[in-house]
């Protein structure tokens, strides 16, 4: 059996396409890396009640090239 993951998640909004590319400057990250680039869809469920958000859970399909992950997340 596996034992309980963690995750720490940091998200940072850019309010526009200059910003962007002076935070990638910033970060040294290459102009071919970001071309390259990754697409992701990312899918949440609740019921039209929201009675998994209000119980602190979340269930999502994030889908990346042909890769499919389910994950369900909630309060400790």
């Amino acid at each position: 059996m596996t034992p309980p993951s963690s995750e720490i998640e940091f998200k940072f909004g850019v309010p526009d396409h200059a910003a962007f590319g002076n935070l990638i400057q910033h970060l040294g990250l290459s102009a071919s890396l970001i071309e390259q680039g990754v697409s992701q869809t990312n899918n949440f469920f609740d019921s039209t009640s929201l009675c998994l958000h209000k119980q602190g859970y979340v269930i999502r399909l994030r889908r990346q090239g042909e890769v499919n992950i389910l994950t369900v997340k909630g309060e400790k």
